[in-house]
C-alpha cells in the first residue's frame, strides 16, 4: 500500500518476491470513503487454520518495507531523508523524523458517516 498526498491509498501487488513497480497497481480508492491523511500503523492480517498442513491462501507478504516522507523533512535543506525499513540483519538506524511520533493520528472523512 502507498498514500498520496490527495489522500488515496494505492494497492501493489506482484507473483514472486521482486521489488513492487508502477505496473503492479491493482487499485487505488478512497477506502470506506476516508481520505488517508497520517499513518498510524499497518498490519497484514492472514488468516489460516493453524493446523501446520494448510496454507490460507496461495500468496505471503515477504520483505514488506516502511518508507517515511514528511513535508517538513523533504522541505529542509539538508535532511536526511528517511529510507525502507531494515531489513533483518541490516546495519545502522532507521531515521524518522522526530515530529511523526507527535502527530495525533485520526481517520478523516469526506463526509460525515452515519452509523446504525
Amino acid at each position: 500500500m502507498s498514500f498520496t498526498p490527495d489522500g488515496r491509498v494505492h494497492y501493489y501487488a506482484s507473483p514472486g518476491v521482486d521489488r513492487l513497480k508502477s505496473r503492479d497497481r491493482i487499485g487505488s480508492f478512497f477506502p470506506y470513503s476516508c481520505r488517508a491523511q497520517k499513518f498510524n500503523s499497518f498490519f497484514f492480517n492472514v488468516i489460516s487454520r493453524n493446523d501446520a498442513k494448510h496454507w490460507s491462501t496461495p500468496w505471503v507478504i515477504d520483505n514488506p518495507y516502511v518508507h517515511v516522507a514528511t513535508r517538513s523533512s523533504l522541505a529542509r535543506k539538508g535532511a536526511v531523508r528517511p529510507g525502507p525499513a531494515r531489513a533483518a540483519g541490516d546495519r545502522g538506524p532507521l531515521r524518522i523524523p522526530e515530529t511523526l511520533g507527535r502527530q495525533r493520528l485520526q481517520p478523516q472523512h469526506d463526509q460525515p458517516q452515519q452509523h446504525r
